[in-house]
């Protein structure tokens, strides 16, 4: 008896969790695609960076062989490649997948419970986006740097809600 009880309470949450998918608007599928586009742009140059240092320190202490140095340095490239590939395709609009669905979840939660920028934990985690650099992000797209903070940490928000409810339903 219990099993079907716990079984139904996970098929209305199921439910739930799709119905609230379909409510969500194209601004928040909008918002996904542009913060999925800024996270690949952003590994990216963390990689890119990472690759620099590293070329740097071997030029300064040559403790590498050349060998390993390319090899190294070829393998991070295909890796940066693929980040720009990624970016360019989110940009586009040419990408949008299952996993890119998710987050609408959160988004659709977070509009329900009211939760917006007066939120003092959306505030906090607005500002730690804005010194983590989308503040100089796009500025001569149409929204200003402390919109694109602000729209990325509502993504992250919405991302850890969603997943965090599908892993518990999923581990149930």
């Amino acid at each position: 008896m219990a099993t079907i009880i716990f079984m139904a309470i996970l098929t209305a949450a199921a439910i739930f969790f799709l119905a609230e998918i379909a409510r969500a608007g194209r601004a928040a599928a909008a918002e996904v695609v542009l913060s999925k586009a800024w996270s690949y742009r952003f590994a990216r140059q963390v990689l890119e960076e990472k690759r620099e240092t590293y070329l740097e320190q071997n030029q300064k202490y040559g403790s590498v062989s050349d060998k390993k140095v390319n090899k190294k340095i070829k393998a991070w490239q295909k890796q940066i490649d693929a980040f720009q590939k990624q970016e360019e395709r989110y940009f586009s609009g040419q990408r949008f997948t299952v996993g890119d669905v998710i987050p609408l979840f959160g988004y659709q939660v977070l509009v329900d419970l009211k939760l917006d920028g007066d939120n003092d934990f959306l505030r906090k985690l607005t500002s730690c986006c804005e010194h983590t650099g989308y503040i100089e992000l796009e500025r001569t797209q149409e929204t200003s740097g402390k919109r694109n903070s602000s729209i990325y940490a509502y993504y992250l928000l919405a991302s850890l809600f969603s997943f965090v409810f599908v892993g518990v339903i999923l581990s149930c």
